[in-house]
């Protein structure tokens, strides 16, 4: 009688265990994000990630809230901060193809915000830009975003309010859109990491310093090259070299998102084979190797390729400037790379940045008073590279092979501009600092001469109509390079004219070399050295359409509602440079 007694207890038991297995089963394999991290790295650079409050397979549903912390950029010394959940960066996001994302956002901040979710595709009324919503008001204001999530990419989101300042701040998190089908259909590598680059300009007190110098020409040069630090490179937040271990011979697929003020990010992997596979709206359509950059000495400089467009000397310059080699990343810029650790056991790779001449600029106050602008060839490209971050590679070296992606990734269509309604013209410039060093940036001009965003009326916005096609026609009219960034929409990149009336040989025209949907680009600077005889032109394709967003991709004017959106911003991706100016928006309506 015991026996049985004590049997019919062990069988209840094992019940109860395969039961209990069966539900952990099936609660992994519902895991609403699919997230394919199939072992946890040790890693230095780990990212905190959103808790998801919905339980529901379809829709993911999160609390975020903007609070003032103390964060320890470096050991030991505390620096005030702006962060989302009390976290610098914030908290990842993460979904898939086809969820619902609703995010109850709470400010808690002393200055009104918003939340923008930069390059994701979405009704008007939730792209949390200063004009597609009111502000998200200080002390407690709150605010629902909801919106479906269209394509699988690397995003980002960030505040669009007083931008310059707020990021700087430390408010930034990672918004990640996965396809797990697609991703198994392709065998891509399971493994990922995710690192936000970023730098941080600190005071004395390791405090984030003020927007700009006081000094009007120390102030004009900060206007036009916008805040970059010399010193404080942040990958995840912090400044240090850290350290990730890696598997030899596991690749891993990292998604590398640009979100710094102005830096321009130009990253090498040297002794590694890495592949790009993906960009702005996700998977490109076919892989490109990522070569190494190399740096530069007397004895290659004068055979080195140049960048396309450079004024200067090129003796200054540290890395090659070929912009095909490693990866750039101008800020808001995204990209997804492949590789295979490779080495013995104990040994270290590196993810390298190299300077690149972005068209970097001082002032000076000349001998009347005035201050004046001059491309300064010994600050722009001449920086030596350094590492940012460090693999440490463990496991066995033994029959390693690399990782090749396969040769077809996605399938992109080109955008059919033969029926194009029109051009959509963007004219970036600025004027000369004024005495006090005060530059006006501008993104569009009105009959004839540039216009800052602030002075735009709501009728001298951009127009196009929902559905139609069109080309925007980027004109830079300055010696820098800018990153063009409009909201809401993917382009396709045509062409690039370069044209200078006084030096016939630096007229020419390069097409696009890849087909590939962006929303954020480098256009580059002008070819010739006399202000206002030339200017470079970049010509984009985009379709506004209205396809899985319910309809609500209409939007006019500079003035929302609690209902209506104003315009779709458009802007210089170099905060400082939309901050003073270089910004304007589109009106987007039915026909």
């Amino acid at each position: 009688m015991i026996k049985m007694k004590l049997m019919h207890k062990k069988i209840i038991l094992r019940h109860f265990l395969n039961n209990l297995i069966i539900l952990l089963f099936l609660f992994g394999c519902t895991d609403k994000t699919s997230t394919p991290v199939n072992k946890e790295l040790i890693s230095e650079v780990k990212l905190e990630r959103l808790v998801d409050i919905n339980p529901a397979s379809n829709i993911i549903e999160f609390n975020l809230e903007a609070i003032e912390k103390e964060i320890e950029l470096k050991p030991g010394i505390k620096t005030n901060m702006y962060t989302y959940n009390g976290f610098f960066p914030g908290p990842m996001i993460e979904g898939k193809v086809g969820d619902t994302l609703i995010v109850h956002f709470t400010n808690k901040l002393p200055e009104d915000t918003t939340v923008h979710w930069h390059g994701v595709e979405l009704p008007a009324t939730m792209d949390g830009s200063n004009i597609s919503q009111l502000p998200v008001t200080a002390n407690g204001g709150t605010f629902t975003y909801q919106f479906k999530l269209l394509k699988a990419a690397t995003y980002w989101y960030h505040p669009h309010i007083q931008t310059h300042r707020q990021v700087e701040k430390g408010l930034y998190g990672a918004l990640i859109v996965r396809d797990p089908v697609e991703d198994e259909a392709l065998g891509l590598p399971a493994k990922e990491l995710v690192l936000l680059l970023d730098d941080i300009l600190l005071d004395e007190n390791s405090q984030v310093a003020p927007p700009y110098p006081t000094d009007p020409v120390e102030y004009a040069s900060a206007q036009l090259n916008g805040r970059e630090s010399l010193f404080d490179i942040l990958v995840n937040g912090r400044t240090e070299l850290s350290t990730v271990e890696l598997e030899i011979g596991e690749p891993i697929r990292l998604r590398l998102i640009n979100t710094a003020n102005s830096r321009f990010f130009r990253l090498s992997i040297p002794g590694q084979l890495a592949h790009r596979i993906g960009g702005d709206a996700g998977l490109i359509s076919s892989p490109t190797v990522m070569s190494e950059i190399n740096i530069l000495d007397n004895n290659v400089k004068s055979s080195s390729k140049p960048a396309p467009r450079h004024l200067g000397d090129l003796s200054n310059l540290a890395s090659n400037p070929d912009p095909s080699l490693g990866v750039l990343l101008v800020p808001g810029e995204r990209a997804e790379i492949i590789f295979t650790p490779n080495g013995e056991p104990g040994d270290y790779a590196y993810i390298e940045w190299h300077d690149f001449p972005r068209g970097r600029h001082s002032a000076v106050r000349n001998d009347d008073g005035t201050i004046g602008i001059i491309h300064d060839t010994t600050i722009d490209g001449s920086v030596l590279p350094f590492r940012i971050l460090k693999f440490k590679l463990v496991g066995d070296s033994t029959n390693v092979q690399n990782y090749i992606p396969p040769s077809s990734l996605r399938t992109v269509t080109a955008i059919d501009t033969s029926q194009n309604q029109g051009t959509l013209p963007v004219t970036f410039g600025h004027s000369l600092p004024d005495t006090n060093g005060n530059i006006s940036f501008f993104a569009t001009m009105v009959n004839g001469v540039g216009k800052p965003f602030e002075l735009l009326l709501p009728e001298e916005g951009l127009q196009a109509n929902i559905g139609g096609t069109y080309i925007w026609e980027v004109k830079n009219l300055t010696e820098g390079d800018h990153p063009f960034h409009p909201h809401g929409f993917t382009f396709q990149h045509i062409e690039t004219e370069y044209v200078d009336l006084d030096s016939p040989a630096n007229n020419y025209t390069i097409q696009a070399q890849t087909l590939e949907n962006k929303d954020t680009i480098r256009v580059p600077g002008r070819p010739g050295t006399i202000r206002g005889r030339s200017w470079s032109i970049m010509r984009l394709a985009v379709n506004f359409n209205d396809l899985n967003r319910e309809g609500r991709v209409s939007a006019s004017g500079k003035f929302p509602t609690e209902n209506t959106s104003g315009g779709w911003i458009v802007h210089c991706h170099i905060l400082e440079h939309a901050d003073r100016g270089m910004m304007t928006f589109l009106n987007l309506t039915s026909q």
